[in-house]
C-alpha cells in the first residue's frame, strides 16, 4: 500500500485487463485482496467487485494525466 503523492490518500495498484496498472483507492479493495497483493499475486481493477479508480476522487487527478500536444493542430506528412 502507498499514498497518493498530492492527496495523501492510501491507495493500491491494480491491473487492468490490458495489463497496465491503476491507482485504486485502498478502502475499496478488500482485505483478502490486500493480502494477495502483498502475498504477489496479481488483483484485477473490477468495479463490480466495488473497486474505485482514485481518479474519480483525487482533487489533483488532472495533474497525473497526460495533455496531448496540440489536439486541434491535423496531422501533416511530410
Amino acid at each position: 500500500m502507498t499514498n497518493c503523492k498530492k492527496c495523501g490518500r492510501e491507495i493500491l495498484f491494480l491491473k487492468t485487463t490490458a495489463g497496465a496498472r491503476i491507482p485504486v483507492n485502498a478502502d475499496s479493495v478488500s482485505v483478502n485482496q490486500q493480502s494477495g497483493i502483498i502475498a504477489g499475486f496479481d488483483v484485477y481493477f473490477d468495479p463490480k467487485e466495488g473497486h474505485r479508480t482514485h481518479f474519480a476522487d483525487c482533487p489533483f487527478a488532472d495533474k497525473f494525466r497526460t495533455k496531448k500536444k496540440n489536439p486541434d493542430l491535423p496531422l501533416t506528412s511530410i
